[in-house]
């Protein structure tokens, strides 16, 4: 069987670096309101029917909206939510594909809450190009935190290029993943590199936890685990904190059901999630089956990243 073949310009468009397409993106809102300047003014048509005319308000209302917040985004966000200067002190590699990046503040030092994300622009060589990231650090670090899997054009070059003294901006933070809105039994579940926001959870651990959590982190091999010595650690230190490590090519795909074993009633646990999005509808379809609500299961949209 012959491989389908995609016309030019869509084998183009995939090819394009994050950061083109992120620029051409961002013109969507000037595209929007010419769409819809044109459509009011030039189409007799749509004078001539009310149903084009109340389907044109409707598209019209939603697009209002998104040329708004598209102008927000282009010229009142940078007021609105702050910039941090940092410099990269460290590049560690926990592993082959997964570099730790390790940020000292040269002013301001950014405040969040554990299991939030930041907007990372890094300077020099890599044109201060804007990606979100999970944190890893605890909030009271002065050395910020991230763990960047190697998964695209941007991430693998900043596996490879990436030094010591590259100025950085972080803006934010984002997002509201946090267990400490929920109720006393909690399972977390981590995929991979959605290991990251739990980290932060983790070093955030102090003598007032009071949840009791099953951890399961889940990774296709042994050399995929990151920040094991620091999970066993915490677990000595807080015996309710019990992690489980599980290796697909050796333990299978995890299911909610094993997550689930020994905690009664289902209806009373609270899940948080962070990893692939196919792994974290699989898991959310499984614990809707064995009884835990919807608004007990948080996951953590890692795909958007």
């Amino acid at each position: 069987m012959r491989a389908a073949r995609w016309p030019g310009p869509i084998r183009h468009l995939a090819g394009l670096s994050h950061e083109r397409w992120l620029t051409a993106h961002r013109l969507t809102g000037l595209f929007v309101a010419a769409a819809l300047v044109h459509g009011a003014m030039v189409d007799p048509v749509l004078h001539r029917s009310t149903t084009l005319q109340v389907t044109y308000l409707v598209v019209g209302v939603v697009g209002v909206v998104g040329v708004a917040a598209s102008a927000y985004r282009e010229l009142f966000a940078r007021f609105v939510v702050p910039d941090y200067d940092y410099t990269v002190i460290e590049t560690a590699r926990p592993n082959d594909t997964t570099p730790a990046v390790r940020l000292e503040p040269t002013g301001r030092q950014i405040t969040f809450v554990p299991g939030q994300f930041i907007f990372l622009s890094l300077g020099g060589t890599f044109g201060w190009q804007r990606h979100a990231f999970s944190v890893v650090s605890a909030p009271s670090d002065p050395i910020l935190e991230v763990s960047i899997r190697s998964a695209g054009d941007f991430t693998s070059e900043l596996h490879e290029k990436l030094q010591p003294g590259t100025p950085a901006r972080a803006t934010g933070p984002f997002g509201g993943f946090d267990h400490r809105l929920g109720g006393t039994e909690q399972i977390w579940i981590a995929g991979g590199i959605g290991v990251t926001p739990f980290m932060s959870w983790i070093r955030s651990m102090d003598e007032s936890f009071d949840r009791n959590v099953g951890f399961y982190y889940s990774v296709a091999h042994e050399s995929d685990v990151l920040y094991l010595d620091e999970i066993e650690h915490t677990h000595a230190a807080h015996p309710t904190f019990e992690p489980h490590v599980l290796l697909s090519d050796r333990d299978g795909m995890l299911t909610a059901e094993q997550a689930l074993a020994g905690r009664s009633p289902a209806s009373d646990v609270w899940v948080y999630m962070c990893g692939p999005p196919g792994m974290m509808q699989a898991m959310s379809r499984g614990f809707h089956e064995f009884g835990v609500p919807t608004g007990h299961i948080r996951w953590e949209q890692l795909n958007i990243r």
